[in-house]
């Protein structure tokens, strides 16, 4: 399930599955009012654009852009399997996360083309395994992740003789 707040408006971007109902994205008034469909029947998880007209959603391996309930899916390519982390404040681009769990890199992938260029490498504390939970703000200057590190190891054996 998806949610976000609409930009400048008094409104929720919802996804999810309702009893009975295939799974789908909406548009919902923050007083409950009404869903507003956002994507077709069967997509339930999606990135709002930064127009709120805009949905990014991902369909296997591939991500495609929604207009409109109704609209056509307008294929994105350049992202292959690195993690959509947002849209990119103009709404031109989206910006992914690639690299190695303990140096991320965020690229910036050109919806139109597809065309992928580096935005911001994360170096990570020393030891520190992975990383994990990595949001950016719209100044790409700026961004805060979780990282994870084990301190120890245990292992057990049975039977040995």
């Amino acid at each position: 399930a998806s949610v976000a707040f609409f930009p400048a408006d008094r409104a929720l971007f919802v996804c999810g599955t309702a009893a009975g109902k295939p799974a789908r994205c909406f548009r919902s008034p923050l007083d409950g009012s009404s869903l507003d469909p956002m994507t077709p029947d069967g997509i339930g998880s999606g990135v709002l654009g930064p127009d709120g007209a805009a949905v990014l959603v991902r369909h296997g391996a591939d991500y495609s852009i929604y207009r409109g309930a109704g609209g056509t899916p307008v294929p994105v390519r350049g992202i292959g399997a690195d993690s959509v982390i947002r849209w990119s404040p103009d709404g031109q681009s989206l910006w992914v996360q690639t690299g190695t769990p303990s140096r991320p890199q965020v690229d910036q992938v050109q919806i139109a083309t597809g065309h992928r260029s580096p935005l911001l490498t994360i170096d990570a504390p020393p030891n520190v395994f992975t990383s994990a939970r990595l949001s950016v703000a719209d100044d790409p200057r700026f961004y805060v992740y979780e990282t994870r590190r084990w301190f120890s190891l245990l292992f057990t054996f049975s039977g040995m003789k």
